[in-house]
């Protein structure tokens, strides 16, 4: 005998949690010990929204089918596995947010985009700086193998070119950890080109384009946590559940550091750690209060796509992947604000 459709009462219960939940976290964010931060971290996201509405229309591209059509076995009133589920993604988007602002999914695709803004740009810094074309053939020789690379790996993987299975199943993985790379350094360096200058986006993709090895080092600590993060690993879920997040939030500050600093690459791996530990108690408060708060929006979500009819859930995939977007941006730039603010980090002008 099929179960009962919920009564009106069952499903308005949950959306009166999530509206109680979002109070309570506002209330805490506004009496949190870094409250001052939040807030002007608030006041930068107002003045700079590029990263909110890049990272809202990933998402939305990314996940759309995904909120319209998900079901999951986890109904009301049985709420209490649904809310240690949410807790767990609302863990795990933490430990991504740092490395993922623009989401991955809907910008790996653009891989051989982002490498051809980025050589012309290098190639403007070559020109500004008068570096002799001796030296400038390496770094272009090496942005256009890249930008060849990834565009015969996306046109195997759509199928215009043939391949083994095995190389059409790995393809993604190298364009999505160079792309995740970029974009990490890219907003990492907007951050600290908006404390010196008025208009930071041109000078971070200038930036950007500068600091190809730091690039190329982060892209391979994402082919790490991109590989554990595989769903073919489903025979080993300590890799997603627990190793994943944790090495993940053990170089969280490196894309900073690498933004912020001329230090080489391996030397700000060393310089994030010992960050890590000088700024502990801050980061770790912000931690426990981010990962609660994406973990209330996923509860959120589930409680209004359940709520609504489905002619609706258009307007809530949207509107979720705004408010999810606009959290992650807030953390990701109160963090960055708190190391920039700490002393320990000291970026200078980038060159015109």
């Amino acid at each position: 005998m099929d179960p009962l459709p919920p009564d009106a009462a069952t499903l308005a219960r949950p959306v009166g949690w999530a509206l109680a939940g979002g109070a309570l976290i506002l209330l805490h964010l506004w009496l949190h010990p870094l409250a001052k931060i939040f807030r002007e971290s608030l006041r930068w996201l107002s003045l700079h929204p590029l990263l909110v509405l890049v990272s809202a229309a990933s998402i939305t591209t990314r996940n759309w089918p995904d909120d319209i059509t998900r079901d999951t076995d986890l109904t009301y009133p049985n709420w209490t596995p649904l809310l240690w589920q949410c807790l767990e993604k609302g863990i795990h988007r933490f430990a991504w947010l740092f490395h993922d602002i623009m989401h991955r999914g809907a910008l790996y695709h653009a891989a051989s985009l982002l490498l051809a803004v980025a050589l012309v740009f290098r190639v403007k810094c070559f020109q500004q700086e008068g570096v002799p074309f001796s030296k400038r053939a390496p770094s272009i020789a090496f942005f256009l193998i890249l930008i060849f690379a990834c565009a015969a790996m996306l046109a195997g993987e759509s199928g215009w070119i043939k391949a083994p299975d095995f190389v059409r199943a790995w393809v993604p993985l190298p364009a999505e950890a160079l792309t995740l790379a970029m974009t990490q350094l890219f907003c990492s360096r907007f951050l600290v080109d908006s404390m010196i200058v008025d208009r930071p986006a041109l000078p971070a993709l200038a930036e950007t384009s500068r600091r190809w090895a730091a690039v190329l080092g982060l892209a391979a600590l994402n082919a790490i946590a991109l590989w554990m993060e595989d769903s073919s690993l489903a025979q080993m879920p300590v890799l997603r559940r627990w190793i994943e997040p944790e090495f993940l939030l053990l170089i969280c500050l490196l894309p900073l550091v690498a933004a912020g600093t001329k230090y080489p690459f391996f030397h700000c791996g060393g310089l994030a750690v010992t960050l890590l530990g000088k700024l502990g108690s801050p980061l770790i408060s912000i931690a426990v209060s981010g990962a609660v708060m994406l973990a209330w929006i996923e509860f959120a979500m589930l409680a209004a796509r359940d709520y609504f009819s489905p002619i609706h859930h258009h307007i809530c995939a949207a509107a979720g992947a705004l408010v999810c977007s606009l959290a992650q941006c807030w953390i990701f730039v109160t963090c960055g604000l708190l190391l920039l603010r700490s002393g320990y980090l000291e970026p200078e002008e980038p060159p015109p």
